[in-house]
């Protein structure tokens, strides 16, 4: 027997990416003689040969294939949470996601799903490009990744694209005597330097 990220089995393991052991990835009777040959396939499964006739407990004669539960999909990176931009400037969002079989992405803007073209390109890829973002370019961006293991939505990232000045907040009720000196405070947001 073999022990391995304190697992024991008998002679295969599959991993997860962050290193622990697949445990949906078990067999009861492991094969019956020796594994010389793998061969990992991108569902997950992968071929096995050697000196073997049976693979728990089925007839299986030297060449097997095998195959576990889907490795759960995982996002591993989410997009930033907030980007604030100029009008004309360019904005890209990028998820980073595990899961062993292809993995399909769609990006979304308040929940309405985007499409490439007029300025989006990338929408159903892991980096969504917004080319010189307007004011119709705000909001809140979230992407679903799928693959045979299912679905999983990011966190938004909230887009703000800066227009003419806001005041955020001004100094409260300050009063001062007469000759002696006052400071106001003002907290704006706006595109481009603003100047006061």
């Amino acid at each position: 027997k073999v022990l391995a990220g304190g697992t024991s089995g008998n002679r295969l393991f599959r991993y997860l990416a962050d290193g622990t052991v697949d445990s949906s990835f078990a067999f009861t009777t492991n094969p019956n003689g020796n594994v010389s040959t793998i061969a990992l396939r991108g569902d997950g499964s992968f071929w096995v040969g050697g000196s073997f006739t049976q693979i728990n407990g089925t007839q299986v004669n030297y060449v097997a294939l095998l195959n576990g539960d889907p490795i759960p999909l995982a996002i591993t990176n989410q997009p930033p949470a907030l980007t604030v931009v100029d009008p004309g400037e360019n904005v890209s969002l990028t998820v980073g996601a595990t899961g062993m079989t292809t993995l399909s992405y769609q990006w979304f803007r308040n929940g309405g799903p985007l499409a490439d073209g007029s300025g989006i390109s990338g929408s159903q890829t892991a980096t969504l490009t917004l080319t010189a973002v307007d004011d119709a370019d705000g909001g809140d961006y979230t992407v679903e990744v799928t693959n045979e293991a299912g679905t999983v939505t990011s966190s938004p990232a909230q887009v703000i694209v800066l227009g003419a000045p806001v005041i955020l907040s001004l100094s409260d009720g300050v009063s001062q005597l007469e000759g002696n000196p006052l400071t106001i405070e003002v907290e704006a947001l706006g595109a481009g330097t603003l100047s006061y």
